[in-house]
């Protein structure tokens, strides 16, 4: 584990996980390249612990970093959320569970991974963002200065769902109670 603590000079160059508005586009910075070695899902569903593990790349890390910081600083982004343990699905229930009235997401990837490495397996150097329809070109434009791959995958909606391709098609109130009630439910068993 490691732990990071940093100084923001400007609180307003500061950004949360949560969907903002209605319409915005959903784009991951970096490269959709998961794995399930490694991941929570391995662990927990199939009680494994075992790889390959995703191979990290420094250099590509700082460049996502420094293009997703520049975005923010640059007032293009509306929110900001890593993809790490539990994979895209987990984030993106992340970012819908703390969004504010019936913000959720409608998402479509096209991909070679499985369904499974697709939903649930982790990588590092990626970043889900949203920004307003009218910056993306600037946001597109960023990502090609810091050499970095970009793709949109979807919208924030307004009907409480988060939908994934064909595969996911769950209520924003299932996701809630799953998210914060699971462990007092363990615990009181």
């Amino acid at each position: 584990t490691i732990g990071m603590v940093g100084l923001i000079d400007d609180l307003e160059n500061t950004i949360t996980m949560d969907f903002k508005n209605e319409n915005d586009l959903i784009v991951i910075l970096g490269s959709l390249n998961s794995q399930l070695g490694g991941s929570s899902y391995l662990k927990t569903i199939e009680n494994k612990v075992e790889g390959p593990l995703f191979q990290f790349n420094p250099d590509e890390e700082k460049q996502v970093q420094d293009t997703c910081l520049e975005a923010i600083t640059s007032k293009l982004l509306t929110s900001a959320h890593d993809i790490s343990d539990g994979g895209l699905a987990v984030a993106l229930s992340e970012m819908v569970v703390s969004s504010n009235d019936k913000l959720g997401a409608d998402i479509f990837i096209e991909s070679e991974l499985s369904d499974l490495e697709l939903l649930f397996g982790e990588c590092a150097s990626t970043i889900i963002v949203t920004v307003n329809k009218e910056d993306l070109f600037k946001l597109v434009l960023l990502t090609k200065k810091h050499d970095i791959n970009s793709q949109t995958i979807g919208a924030v909606n307004n009907d409480n769902r988060l939908k994934i391709n064909e595969i996911i098609n769950i209520d924003k109130a299932a996701i809630y109670e799953t998210y914060y009630n699971t462990l007092s439910k363990i615990m009181t068993k």
